[in-house]
């Protein structure tokens, strides 16, 4: 195996190690955001900001989740494409 290959291999996987880690902790967040507000009701002119912020940290974790979902795709296309060269040469 080439080194530019498992270079590229060790960057996807730390990549997606990444990625997956953004993923946890932005799922948190929105989760602590949402428990700490969930028995509040909030005065009119924080309803609007509170309705913001929750936006804000739901766009975060879709985000987070598009590149998780990216990083696991470009991992597994390396790992195929690595099989079809060994497959080829034997």
């Amino acid at each position: 195996m080439s080194t530019a290959y498992i270079s590229l291999v060790s960057e996807a996987e730390l990549a997606l190690a990444a990625a997956a880690q953004r993923l946890a902790k932005s799922r948190q967040i929105l989760k602590d955001f949402l428990a700490e507000h969930a028995d509040q009701v909030p005065a009119p002119e924080l309803r609007e900001s509170w309705e913001r912020e929750r936006d804000v940290l739901e766009t975060e974790v879709d985000e987070a989740q598009r590149v998780f979902r990216k990083c696991q795709e470009d991992l597994a296309e390396l790992k195929e494409t690595r099989c079809r060269i060994i497959s080829r040469l034997r």
